[in-house]
């Protein structure tokens, strides 16, 4: 008598947990498949083991045996909630715009300006966007001497040129290379510039402003590089 008036009354335990957790809003272990989809909407994937049924929701996973839940992940409801909420904070942020972008949701022109600053630091910086023309404003370093390296890939004086350039940059720290590649000849950038040849070298001073005509003789880039200091 003892054992089944024990019984019953963890029945009765259980019955009054399974009816709390639905009447809250949740799903446990025993609620049929039709609750959890009541509860969570339709699952984000299926996948079917034996005699099991995963169902895959952003907070974990929940396994179907015989028509009833067996299996679940710990604070699914909890982690199902936080996901979703994340999800419409997403909305709300694309809404307005904004765009993530190392953990922070920025403007898209903040994005641009973040990685102007970046490419600046660069010593040496390769634009390359196809031979369309080029901003020389948005790419001459501030405060320095830049030196333009008009190019092409099949040039082969550019490519003899290069470690040249390069060394120069890196052997002083008022000095930086950027690299145009100019693709082939008759694209936008070579008409922005009246490029007639490559390499074309061109240096900025410290304001901005070009030191002497193009050369493609190293020891005048040298000679330009001493004078726009």
């Amino acid at each position: 008598m003892k054992l089944f008036t024990a019984f019953i009354i963890a029945s009765a335990m259980i019955f009054c947990f399974y009816a709390s957790a639905q009447a809250a809003g949740g799903v446990s272990i025993g609620s049929s498949r039709e609750d959890v989809i009541a509860v969570y909407g339709k699952p984000s994937g299926v996948m079917v083991s034996g005699d099991e049924e995963i169902l895959s929701y952003p907070g974990g996973m929940i396994v179907i045996r015989d028509g009833v839940v067996s299996q679940m992940d710990d604070n699914f409801s909890q982690r199902l909630e936080q996901r979703r909420e994340e999800e419409v904070f997403k909305a709300k942020q694309k809404a307005k715009g904004l765009i993530q972008f190392r953990g922070k949701w920025i403007t898209p022109a903040q994005k641009k300006e973040i990685e102007k600053k970046q490419a600046l630091q660069k010593t040496v910086a390769i634009y390359s966007n196809g031979g369309q023309p080029v901003d020389l404003s948005a790419i001459v370093v501030p405060g320095k001497v830049t030196i333009i390296d008009f190019y092409a890939d099949w040039c082969r004086p550019c490519v003899a040129m290069a470690p040249y350039l390069e060394r120069l940059a890196q052997s002083d720290r008022d000095v930086f290379l950027r690299k145009i590649d100019i693709v082939r000849w008759g694209t936008p950038v070579t008409q922005q510039f009246n490029i007639r040849s490559i390499p074309d070298i061109r240096v900025f001073d410290r304001s901005g402003r070009m030191v002497g005509p193009p050369t493609y003789d190293f020891r005048q880039v040298q000679a330009y590089v001493q004078q726009a200091k």
